[in-house]
């Protein structure tokens, strides 16, 4: 005896609901430039540029997002932020094609309200790439010995997305960081692993700049250019932390050193410059 809440196959039309994923190889790049847009009391708008790289029409969404850094650089996805800049900005359009070849430009505009107090505001915008548009395709060959009343097909594409920076300052400039204590440990012969950390002065908004690095009173090279790193520290952020390897010459100490150049650095300044020796 079958339970009233059991059906029976026997003599019962089937709806066959069949969904046919097919992961699409189109969506796969994204080229957006700038990727960190500056906006101020005196500068209110701005204009980032999306660029479809690829050989056929695509798809792309742009979503507002906010993100914390974290002391190691990564950056969190999260609901909320203190700092949000998210009522302070409009952009348009939110959602556009473009063919190969093509660019499109998102404008970005700043107002800032009434009791705005100072401070630096962040936002990220997401540009997704969504590929080529859903297609639909004919339904397969019913199987043998069932009706079918309804059948979809549809090929739904892998997203890739970059995030352009936008950052707002309201009555404050630029930040600026100084270098705390730093470790240079000799991992191979002819290898220095330095371990370093940036310390917010938290006298502006977010601070960015360059490293810059000399062993023996030479910048060491790697594949012809010398080693350096660009550094970014967050308004809301209190220390960063970097790891770079360094090649150096093998059985002799050494001496290591690190210049903290600021962005906007007047030309020919002294930077900042931390020095230790390391066997």
């Amino acid at each position: 005896m079958q339970s009233r809440c059991t059906p029976s196959l026997t003599g019962v039309a089937l709806f066959a609901l069949t969904l046919l994923v097919s992961i699409s190889s189109n969506a796969q790049s994204i080229l957006i430039a700038p990727g960190s847009l500056v906006l101020t009391d005196q500068r209110r708008t701005g204009e980032i540029s999306v660029a479809n790289t690829e050989g056929h029409r695509i798809s792309y969404r742009v979503e507002p997002v906010l993100f914390r850094m974290r002391a190691d650089g990564l950056l969190d996805e999260v609901a909320t932020l203190d700092s949000s800049a998210a009522g302070l900005l409009r952009f348009a359009p939110r959602q556009f094609e473009l063919e190969p070849g093509e660019s499109q430009v998102v404008r970005v505009a700043y107002r800032a309200t009434a009791d705005l107090a100072p401070g630096e505001y962040r936002l990220h915008l997401r540009m997704r790439n969504m590929g080529s548009p859903v297609l639909a395709t004919a339904p397969a060959p019913a199987p043998a010995g069932a009706a079918i009343t309804g059948e979809i097909s549809l090929q739904i594409p892998i997203t890739v997305a970059r995030a352009a920076r936008i950052l707002v300052r309201h009555q404050v400039g630029p930040g600026s960081v100084t270098l705390n204590a730093f470790t240079a440990t000799r991992i191979a012969p002819d290898l220095l692993q330095v371990d370093l950390s940036l310390l917010n002065r938290r006298d502006g908004g977010s601070a960015s700049g360059l490293m810059r690095f000399v062993v023996d009173g030479r910048s060491p090279m790697v594949d012809a250019k010398p080693v350096q790193r660009r550094y970014s520290v967050y308004a809301d952020l209190d220390r960063r932390d970097y790891q770079v390897l360094l090649p150096v010459a093998a059985g002799q100490p050494v001496q290591f050193c690190v210049d903290l150049i600021p962005d906007g650095s007047t030309a020919g300044a002294a930077p900042e410059q931390r020095c230790c020796e390391s066997g």
